[in-house]
């Protein structure tokens, strides 16, 4: 089934993070990527990786690709220090 066109709108509220599947039903992670305006981390996951999607995605902004099936723990691991790494200071009000 081929991949239907992204339709982009507006995000008023951003997330921390965001994680993509390249093989989304319907839809190719890449285009949404392409799509989007993100100023957060982006994380992607692959069960069939191949270079020319690793490329595109890291073109794209991607800053993980991770292989699946991949360990619990470890993808907890990783995303927690992302997240810590890009985490914005809330100022104190008084």
């Amino acid at each position: 089934m081929a991949a239907r066109p992204v339709r982009c709108s507006r995000i008023d509220a951003a997330p921390d993070l965001v994680i993509l599947d390249v093989n989304l039903p319907n839809l190719s992670a890449l285009s949404v990527l392409e799509c989007a305006d993100l100023y957060v981390p982006v994380v992607v996951f692959t069960s069939s990786p191949d270079s020319a999607s690793w490329r595109a995605a890291v073109d794209l902004g991607v800053i993980e690709y991770v292989e699946k099936p991949s360990d619990q723990t470890e993808y907890m691991r990783r995303v927690s220090q992302i997240v810590k790494q890009w985490a914005v200071p809330v100022p104190e009000f008084r």
